[in-house]
């Protein structure tokens, strides 16, 4: 499994058919190498290989399956050198994330892009508390036991609707960062006059 991520860039090169294919084979693999880390041999290779990889070789869901796993392999490295007191090993990695990591935030998916911005955050954090020699890696593994469930297709409809005031705050904020907005009663009287003929 670990070959076929070290050698991704080999599998990418060809038609879009092949890289739609073998896209689909990384994926899998990508998975199985953060998912069952504590069987690859070489994981050090394999999180350097996975954060080589090109954002824009790879469809989307994808690339958000790969910037996942990433974090699974970080998470069990850094464990595995906080166990051995070993700093530099720590340092070097936290270094190699964060020079590495901000390629993925740029990608023009994004829950792609979403999932690296939040593991580059977390990883920030991790970082600083490793500048005062304080342990992280049973935290951090907190964040990657237990399983996700997903979320009903209707769970949408069981959250409340916000009171007015809400909505206010938002366009004051929106109003900031420079995105034109309504008030939910302006949008409605508008739609309402759309409709009518």
């Amino acid at each position: 499994m670990a070959l076929l991520v070290e050698n991704a860039y080999v599998l990418l090169a060809g038609s879009a058919q092949q890289r739609s294919n073998m896209c689909e084979v990384l994926l899998a693999v990508a998975w199985i190498c953060g998912e069952y880390s504590q069987h690859v041999r070489n994981q050090r290779g394999v999180l350097e290989s996975m954060l080589k990889t090109k954002p824009s070789a790879m469809p989307g869901h994808i690339l958000s399956v790969h910037v996942q796993n990433i974090g699974k392999l970080y998470c069990s490295l850094m464990s595995q050198a906080e166990d051995e007191d070993d700093w530099d090993q720590i340092d070097s990695l936290d270094n190699l994330m964060l020079s590495k990591l901000p390629q993925f935030k740029f990608s023009e998916h994004l829950e792609a892009q979403k999932r690296a911005c939040n593991l580059m955050t977390i990883i920030r954090i991790i970082e600083s508390h490793h500048r005062q020699r304080q342990k992280m890696g049973a935290e951090l593994q907190k964040l990657y036991d237990g399983e996700l469930i997903p979320v009903a297709t209707k769970a949408q409809q069981k959250v409340p609707v916000p009171e007015e005031k809400i909505y206010g705050r938002w366009n004051q904020y929106t109003a900031i960062m420079g995105v034109p907005c309504m008030e939910p009663a302006e949008f409605r009287k508008m739609k309402m006059a759309q409709k009518t003929p």
